[in-house]
């Protein structure tokens, strides 16, 4: 994989757009969690990632791999353009019963 450029980080989690060699046009989001920000939540990550892995739903962003280094945890992620549901229920005070309904089913 080719990284690009580095996206806005996110509580001290580093994103950045990757390619997939030879084939520019799929992106993929890797992001890299520091294991000393997670200190001893080491366990709760990993049993996420297993979560994140068996999932399969559109509304869902798809874990493809990870890769874990004596710093780092590295997650290829699906790329997904226009923020995360957090940020749009926080920029919105609140998510309407019948769109949160629509995003989850």
């Amino acid at each position: 994989m080719r990284l690009g450029k580095p996206l806005p980080p996110f509580r001290r989690i580093l994103t950045s757009v990757a390619y997939a060699k030879g084939d520019c046009s799929k992106q993929y989001a890797i992001k890299t969690v520091s294991k000393e920000t997670v200190g001893n939540a080491i366990l709760l990550l990993k049993r996420e990632v297993e979560a994140l892995k068996a999932c399969d739903h559109p509304n869902i962003v798809k874990l493809y791999d990870s890769h874990e280094t004596s710093k780092n945890f590295n997650l290829v992620m699906e790329h997904c353009r226009g923020g995360d549901l957090q940020e749009r229920v926080i920029n919105k005070d609140r998510l309407p019963e019948p769109q949160a309904a629509y995003l989850v089913y």
